[in-house]
């Protein structure tokens, strides 16, 4: 197992920080921006599959109820 990590990210680090000055921030808004959009989305869809268990258990629960 290697100890340090397999991947040269000192140039990455170096290009990101490069980035960053050249655009004035740019970059990391479009980056916030577009994850809090992506939770916010996330969001929505895990509540809508939320209601959508409970309203098909809620019919499995009278179904049951009706066969009994």
């Amino acid at each position: 197992m290697p100890e340090g990590p397999e991947v040269e990210t000192e140039k990455l680090h170096e290009a990101i920080h490069e980035e960053l000055e050249k655009e004035g921030g740019r970059l990391l808004r479009t980056i916030a921006l577009t994850a809090a959009l992506l939770a916010a989305l996330a969001r929505n869809r895990l509540v809508w599959f939320g209601s959508l268990a409970l309203g098909t258990a809620g019919l499995v629960v009278l179904a049951t109820a009706l066969l009994a």
